[in-house]
Parts: C-alpha cells; structure tokens; sequence
C-alpha cells in the first residue's frame, strides 16, 4: 500500500497532465466531428461540395418530354465525379452514384405521376434501383366515372390529347370522347415566378392579323399573345346572346374569347362560347363569367369592387382579368366588360376592348377605376392550357427552390340536344346537337407536397447515423408509396321541356280600286282602310325539348400511403336522383306589328262583292239608259215619217212615250259586266292565347366524400415496415446509437435546410417513438396535417360554393356590414369565418333562404339589435375577405354557429351545444371554453354538414 502510495505521490502531476490531454483531445475530436458531420449535413447555395447542393442540381434537371418518359440534364455519374472535383465527402458516406440515386430518387418518385403505357401493371424497382438514372413517378391518377367504374387514367402527350377534345368538339365522336377521358396529359407551370413586368408603356406589342371577327392581335410583355376580338366586327356578330346579340350585349363572351385565345388552345370563338352560355346560364354576371372560364380551363376568382392596387398587383403577379365598368368610365355607355393583359412599369393596363374600335390599349388605371364593379381573375403563368409547353417539354420539378413543376390536364364534357317540333309553319323544326369538350388542371405537386420525404433529410439521417443500409430500407418504404388522385364524374341531366300553346291571330287590312264595266259604260270607286280582324285564326303547338348533360368533375386525393402515414378517403358512388318541376305560365296576348308581317294582291270578302256588285249594276242600268235612249231616238225618227193614217185626217196622231227601264233585266236584254280589281292586302299577324307548360327534369347522379381515415405509421409492432420498426431494428443498432447520441446535431442540420425545417418536431415524435419513450421534447404529433383538408388543393372545393346563390349588390351589402360588425376588428381570414357562416345559413334549409333573412332573424345576429350593424363602416380587410368568400367558397368548414367563448355555459345553451359540433375557435382550439375577448368558436351540426355537401 505504501508503495502504491508513494508511486501515485511521485507521478501525480504527470497523470493528472495526461488525464486533461486525454479530455481536451476528446473534446477537439468531438467538437471537430460536430463541425464536420453538421457541415457535410447542411445545404449550401452555389457549393457543389454539399451533397444536398449537388442533389438539388440533379433534380432540378430532371422533366418529363411528350412521350411521358424522364429526361435529365445530368447523368449520377455526372454529378458523382462533379461533387468529387470540388472535394465533396459524399464518398465518406456512400460508395457509388447508383447509391446517391437511389436516395435522390426517393424524394422525386412521389412529385411526379405515373406515365407509362400502362400504369397497372407493376413498377420494376429493382430495375429502377440498378439503373441511376432511371427515373419513375408513382402517383395513379384514376377516373370514377358515371357507371360508377374506376379505373387508371394513361398518360397521353399533349397533341394527342388535344386532338381527342377537337374531335369530340367537331362532331361529338364518342371514341375520341372516350380516349380523352381515360387519359391525361400534363402542361408545364410556374408556381411561382411572377410575370415579367414590362419596364414601360412601349412593351408588349401589337400587331396586325386577320382573322374572324378580329384584326389585330397583341403579345403581351409575359410572351402571351391575345386576339382582339371584337363583339362587332365577326360572322358571329348577330348571333343571338342574352337579351340582344353578341354585337348588343355580347361583350363578356368576347372578353372571354380574347382572354382564352391567349391561354387556351381551344380557338374558341366569341360565337361558341356565347352559344355556350347561353344555353347554360342565358345571361352575363361575374358568376355565369366565372363558372365558363372555369369550363374552358382558366380557373376563375371573382373579386367584386377591387381596389386599383388589387388590379394591379394581380397583373403584375401573373394574372389577367375580365373587368367589369359602367357608365361612369369613359369605355361605355351603360354596363360592359373588357379584358385587362398587361401591366407596365408606371403602373398603367394594357386593356383589350371588345366593343370599342378605338378605347383599347394602354391607359392609366384611374380610368378603370371611375367605375369598377368587379373583376374575374385567371392565372396566365402557366400558358397554354391543355397545350404544348415551350421548349416540348411537359416537366420539371420544385425542388431547392425551383419554380418549374407539372399541372396535370384531364378533361370533361358537355352535351346539349335541342328538338323543336311544330306544326306553326312561321317556326322552324329542330334536331341538333352541340358537344363541347374541355379542359381541367390539377395541381397535383400542392395536393401531395406534404408526402414527400426530401433528400436532404435521407442526407441528414446519413451522415448523423453513417449507416447506408438504414437509408437505403428508407428509400425502400418510400419506393412502396400509393397516392392516388381520383377525378370523380358528377353528370347532371337537365330536361326542360316547354310546350307553347298558342293562337295566331291574322288581320287584313286591304285597299281596293275596282272598275266595272258594262258597254261604253264604266264606274270606278275605292275601299280604304278595310279591316278583318280577324282575318284568320290558327291553332298551334310548338315543343322545345333542351338536354343539357353536364359532366362536373371532382378532384380529390383518396389515397396516400406513404413513409410517414395511411390516409384514405373513399367516394360513395350514389344513384341518380330524379326531380322534376311543372310550372304553366299564361303569356299576354301580343299586339300587332306596326309594320305587316306579308301582302297580298288578291282578297275576297263581304264589302269588295258589295262593291262590285253595285258598281256593276251602275253600269248596267247605265248600259241599259244607253240603249234605251238610244232606242227612242230611233222610234222619234220613225214618227216623223207620214202614214196611212196621216192621209186619212180622221186618224189621231199619238206619240208613245218613251220610258227607261229600272234594270236592265226589266228590258228583255242580257248586259255582260265586267269587273278590273287592284287590291292591296297587308296581313299582321300576332299570338293569343299564349301558355307555356314548362316540365324541368334534373337527373343528378354523383360522389359523395367519405369518412377520411388517416393513420399514423409509428407502430414499432407493426407487421408492416415503418420509419420506427426500421430505427428499431438490431441491425442498425449502431445507427440508433449514433443517431440517439448526436440527436442535436442532426436537429441543428433539419433546422438549418429550408426544405426540412418543419419536419423537426416530426422527426423529434419518430425518435420518441423509435427509442422507447426518450422525450426529445415532442411527445405527441398532430398527423392530420397530412390531410388534404389541411394542404392547398388547388381544384379542390372542401366546402359549399356560393355561385348558386347568384347574390345581388345589395346582397354584399349586408354582408359587408354584418362581418364588420361582428369580426370587423379581426383578420381577413377571421372575417371569412363570419361571412361564411351567414351564407351556409342561405344554403340550409334550416334558415332563411336569402341574406337578408338570415341578418334579421330575430335574436340571430347581436349587432342588428345593438345599433352596431347600422354604425358599421367596413374596411377594405371586411370587403376582401366578403369577396373572397363568395368566390371561392366557405372558409368555415360548413359551420353554421358561432359564439364568444365563455369559461361558463348556461343550461340552455349547454343543451343546444351536445346537439352541434364543435370545429374550431377562430385564435386557438384550446379556448374553446375559456371566455377570452376577440374571439368565436364555430359549430355546425351532422345535417348542415350533409347537406352543405351537396354545393361542393
């Protein structure tokens, strides 16, 4: 013991200097393996020495061509030797570019959509896993179409598919019909590169064309070019539109066609897209505006009374838009819609006036707003809808920042049969059919982005644990994906016949000059003015039959069982259901035209056989005196002549005397009377009479949204491999510990990428999860961010569309002032709320049927009892949000109550809350009985949910 004593007192110093040389070597070593490993972790702009750089860079590269087949810029091997030259660690961790593709690839199968011939047959992985530079989409997109059939949609280029839609367009072609339904095809689009802003008024250009019904067509500074069509000028001009023709009152088609003949390869002209909305919805309004650019492929949002800077920001954001003035501006006269396409540096719009020969072109935007009601705005980033993108491709990805993805295009269609029977022969008979096909774009890339598992945190899990094995059975369970978007048919048969029965009354009014004739003998006299009314009396019954089949779709994921959770959500497939509605309507006897609708030469009645026969007895007694004096004269020559009896002066002299006779019957001789007529007739005609049996039968046959179920994959006794069963694996027990260990390090590398940082505290919940019940500080994870409720699905309407409601200014009025009144010290988006409620009331069949209903309700809406609604001045926040609602749709997810939360609920107001569910408080969830100001919780109940569905 001594001794040990004694060699410790001897070398004390010295062990304790080796002790802290070992401690401070320790801490060098660990703090230069932190620096490393978070350093080889992180993504650095413009550094292809990070592996997350590099990988971008590849990706990026990546686009799809028209025959559906990937195409990159770079090949692995590429990129492998390019990261080496520029002394990348990526060799440290993985030992080829097969393996750098395997995981790159992980982060791109679920960003792109299935495109091969046949999509259901399985995908080769291991194919794919052997060649780098193989590249494979997994997203389905499937058709459930109106026999209640689903089936894969197949890839198809863009020509194809067009020719598809022009061939059912031409002529109504069923196979080309059914070809275009059960494919799509994909555009190119911008997600979010802004338009390039033209630097003065002298961009864009205009230049001559000839065309029908335009001259001139002008090129837009975005590299978009428009025709300037005008409602006046085409073949079309005098069709019939609204309540006049397009050239009268057909300026919002025209506007329409200018803005489609730029965005669309549709080359429709103002003449069909007038004759579509007139048989579909017979007038102009933001809605039947909104609802035909929707048709045509130009997603549409209605913003009423925008600001100039609204309208400007729009354009210099990459939309253009229809713009409805009135009187006040100096485009019109009375009400009338242009197209606005351009936006220059100085702030003034480039305007496309379809009614004007000379108000078109640049002008200051204070001449808009002198009288702007609304605008209809559409996105023109993305070019061509349905068509070919620049450069022949159809691909590109978002990835480190990249703007350039894909849209998915589908289509569906729309049938209207027309038949007039008759047997008025002032009405022509009718049996046509007009067929019209269109398209539809799917963002599909903002309905999965929430599935997709990045590079860069394959990367940081690598480097954190160094086991490529792990990864690579990561890889494997993202490979194994299925999402699937599913394009649901909803057909509308809409049967209206109407049976006029009617009474065409014809008048004659007629003038004649008739001459009769007898001998020497004439007599002439006139009639004027001889009216017969009625002339002519004809029963009559006309038919129109009108079939509108109308084919709506609606997209939706319904299936996304990928890496981190298993959501589904199944469409229910109902029976049509039938209604029909009869309804007579008694029409006021029309007048007669100022103007007669035919003439005549001839006509026979009661007063020209008066006349004639008087006449012609005025000749012929006439005839008759003629003859007669004649006659007498004859007999006084004879008398004069001596006789036997003059000798004989025993004889008395006697003259006869001579008489005329009354007729010339009363003579014993036959007069012959001719007659010459010249008759006028002017024949007017007009209807009686007049009932309209009008018989309207809708057949609706749609899906209905199911229950959504998502399921969170973190069951470490799962069957089935997830992130938690792979971490917990004994063969990557090495990498759980190294991961466990530097769990702060691989937190800094997730909270340094962009394209991480709000996975953190879902990768914190897996290792919680994965290790046993170690907290890192989550210990809980809300999952249903992952439903699609939750993300931005664009083309998808979660909740009741308001276009139906047709609401008038008034209307938005009332709106503006109650959402004021209730929530106008809110946000925009807490607004929305409000206002979204008031109009789910006017679609229940619950409440009141109109907005002011609703409002006034007795004891409903507090401030329309407190004087708060009469002093309410809304901002432009409270008309923003209004607007937006009643564009786009209900914000509240059906709700249909609200209330200021309170910590205590009186007994009747418990009572009616176990009858509703609760949805959310419009600041925090969690007050949703804590009696906190400024805040409301909604409800709705199981009824309004179901039958808010129905105005999806």
């Amino acid at each position: 013991m001594d001794k040990v004593k004694n060699f410790i007192s001897r070398h004390y110093k010295r062990v304790i200097r080796a002790v802290i040389v070992l401690v401070f070597l320790i801490v060098l070593l660990s703090s230069a393996l932190y620096y490393i490993t978070v350093d080889d972790g992180t993504y650095k702009e413009g550094d292809w020495s990070s592996a997350p750089y590099g990988a971008a860079q590849y990706m990026d590269g990546v686009s799809i061509n028209e025959d559906g087949e990937f195409e990159i810029e770079t090949t692995a091997q590429d990129l492998w030797d390019k990261m080496l030259e520029e002394h990348s660690r990526v060799d440290e961790y993985l030992d080829s570019p097969e393996e750098l593709a395997r995981m790159m690839k992980a982060e791109m199968v679920t960003q792109y959509p299935d495109t091969r011939p046949n999509p259901d047959d399985p995908i080769d992985w291991d194919e794919m896993i052997e060649n780098p530079d193989k590249i494979q989409g997994i997203i389905k997109f499937k058709r459930a179409d109106t026999d209640g059939n689903k089936s894969n949609l197949t890839y198809v280029n863009p020509e194809t598919f067009q020719s598809y839609v022009d061939a059912y367009n031409n002529n109504g072609d069923e196979t080309a019909k059914k070809n275009a339904l059960s494919h799509f095809t994909l555009k190119q689009s911008d997600s979010s590169a802004s338009a390039n802003v033209p630097s003065g008024s002298a961009n864009g250009n205009l230049s001559g064309a000839d065309g029908d019904g335009y001259t001139e067509e002008y090129t837009s500074s975005a590299g978009i070019t428009y025709k300037h069509y005008k409602q006046y000028q085409g073949s079309y001009a005098e069709n019939p539109y609204w309540d006049g023709t397009i050239h009268s009152s057909g300026c919002g088609p025209t506007s329409i066609a200018i803005l489609a003949s730029g965005l669309t390869n549709l080359n429709y002209s103002p003449g069909v897209i007038a004759a579509e909305m007139n048989s579909t919805y017979g007038l102009t309004s933001y809605s039947t505006l909104q609802a035909e650019m929707n048709s045509l492929g130009m997603s549409a949002q209605v913003i009423q009374n925008p600001s100039a800077s609204t309208i400007q920001d729009n354009l210099r954001n990459g939309k253009v838009m229809l713009v409805s003035v009135n009187s006040n501006t100096i485009f019109t006269g009375g009400s009338h819609i242009m197209a606005l396409v351009d936006i220059d540096s100085n702030g003034k719009v480039y305007i496309c006036n379809p009614g004007s020969s000379s108000k078109y072109g640049w002008y200051d935007i204070s001449e808009i707003m002198r009288g702007c009601k609304y605008i209809v705005v559409t996105d023109a980033k993305g070019g061509t809808v349905g068509g070919t993108p620049t450069g022949g491709t159809t691909g590109g990805t978002t990835v480190g920042g990249n703007t350039v993805g894909n849209t998915v295009v589908v289509a569906t269609w729309t049938q209207v049969d027309t038949e007039v029977t008759t047997n008025d022969p002032n009405v022509q008979s009718k049996d046509e059919t007009t067929y019209s096909m269109t398209t539809t774009n799917i963002n599909y890339e903002a309905m999965v982005k929430q599935y997709t598992m990045p590079f860069d945190m394959l990367w940081a899990l690598l480097v954190v644990g160094e086991d490529k094995n792990f990864i690579f059975e990561l890889t494997d369970l993202i490979y194994g994906s299925d999402i699937q978007i599913t394009v649901h048919d909803n057909l509308t048969v809409n049967t209206q016949v109407d049976e006029w029965n009617y009474t065409e009354r014809i008048k004659a009014v007629v003038e004649a000059t008739i001459t009769a004739k007898c001998k020497e003998q004439t007599a002439t006299d006139t009639i004027t003015n001889d009216v017969h009314d009625p002339h002519e009396e004809n029963e009559y019954k006309t038919t129109k039959t009108v079939v509108t089949q109308t084919n709506t779709i609606q997209t939706e994921l319904t299936k996304a069982d990928v890496w981190i959770v298993d959501y589904e959500n199944e469409f229910t497939y109902n029976a049509p259901v039938e209604t029909t509605n009869t309804s007579t309507f008694e029409k006021e006897d029309q007048e007669y035209p100022n103007t007669p609708n035919s003439e005549g030469d001839s006509y026979s009645c009661e007063h020209i056989n008066a006349k004639k026969a008087e006449l012609a007895k005025k000749v012929r007694e006439a005839a008759a005196a003629a003859d007669a004096a004649a006659k007498a004269a004859q007999n006084t020559t004879s008398n004069t002549t001596p006789s036997s009896a003059a000798a004989n002066p025993g004889t008395q002299d006697t003259t006869e005397e001579s008489t005329i006779p009354d007729s010339a019957a009363a003579s014993g001789v036959t007069y012959q009377v001719t007659c010459d007529e010249n008759i006028k007739v002017k024949y007017y005609n007009r209807y009686i009479n007049i009932s309209d049996n009008v018989t309207n039968t809708v057949n609706t046959q749609k899906y209905v949204k199911g229950v959504a179920e998502t399921k969170e994959k973190t069951d470490p006794d799962s069957d089935k491999p997830n992130f938690v069963t792979i971490f917990r694996d004994k063969k990557y027990r090495l990498n759980k510990s190294r991961i466990k260990d530097a769990a702060e390090w691989l937190f800094e590398i997730i909270e340094t990428n962009e394209s991480t940082v709000n996975m953190l505290d879902l990768i914190k919940y897996l290792l919680y999860k994965a290790t046993g019940g170690k907290g890192y500080g989550v210990l809980t994870y809300d999952f249903s961010e992952f439903e699609p409720s939750n993300m931005s699905n664009v083309g998808t309407n979660v909740g009741a569309n308001y276009a139906s409601l047709n609401l008038t200014q008034n209307d938005l009025q009332i709106l503006y002032k109650i959402t004021s009144a209730e929530r106008g010290g809110g946000t925009q988006q807490q607004q929305e709320y409000v206002a979204s409620v008031i109009l789910n009331r006017v679609l229940s069949s619950k409440f009141p049927n109109t907005v002011y209903d609703v409002v006034f309700a007795p004891n409903q809406f507090q401030p329309t009892r407190n004087g708060h609604y009469e002093r309410a001045n809304p901002s432009q926040t409270t008309i923003d949000a209004v607007n937006n609602v009643v564009a786009t749709g209900d914000k509240a997810q059906c709700a249909v109550y609200f209330m200021t939360p309170a910590s205590s609920i009186r007994d009747d107001q418990q009572r009616w809350l176990q009858n509703c569910i609760f949805l959310f408080n419009d600041v925090n969830d969690s007050l949703r009985n804590a009696n906190v100001g400024g805040s409301h919780n909604f409800y709705t109940t199981t009824d309004a949910q179901n039958e808010l569905q129905q105005y999806q």
